[in-house]
């Protein structure tokens, strides 16, 4: 009887040795996937990058281009943020280059951002962007520049 205790005993260590390492080793793949796939936004420069490369990986279902390529040559306000300065871009005088709408962000508040607003829908009379979508930014690419926004698009 003695001999089937330890047994016993002895599996029951090994599944929890088993489980302890499943589990540290998920916890470690999801803390992994939540850093390279967040797209968190701290800065402009990283605002601009993240806009270009999302639209760069998108093909628009109008023209079979990227919606960057699009939104670069065909679009009257072409990829305005990355032509404009940090400054220029959250200034409330500010508005959407050959367009004339804005303020473009509103820091602090991405509810009231005309950028944000465009982006998930039509908005202040225009369509929703990229004027050549779909497809349009998911929700889970729009909320890494709600954030930034909402944290007062810092630099």
């Amino acid at each position: 009887m003695s001999k089937k205790k330890t047994n016993k005993k002895k599996t029951v260590s090994k599944k929890k040795t088993v489980s302890k390492k499943k589990t540290v080793s998920k916890k470690k793949t999801v803390s992994k996937k939540k850093t390279t796939s967040n797209g968190q936004i701290t800065t402009y420069a990283l605002f601009c990058k993240y806009m270009d490369n999302i639209l760069q990986q998108n093909i628009s279902s109008q023209t079979g281009n990227t919606e960057l390529s699009d939104v670069i040559n065909q679009s009257p306000h072409g990829a305005f943020w990355d032509n404009m300065s940090y400054a220029t871009f959250i200034d409330p005088q500010t508005t959407v280059p050959n367009i004339g709408v804005g303020p473009i962000v509103t820091p602090g508040n991405a509810k009231t951002s005309l950028l944000v607003q465009i982006l998930q829908g039509p908005a202040q009379g225009f369509e929703q962007m990229p004027a050549d979508g779909p497809p349009f930014f998911t929700p889970a690419q729009l909320q890494p520049i709600i954030d930034w926004v909402n944290a007062g698009c810092p630099n």
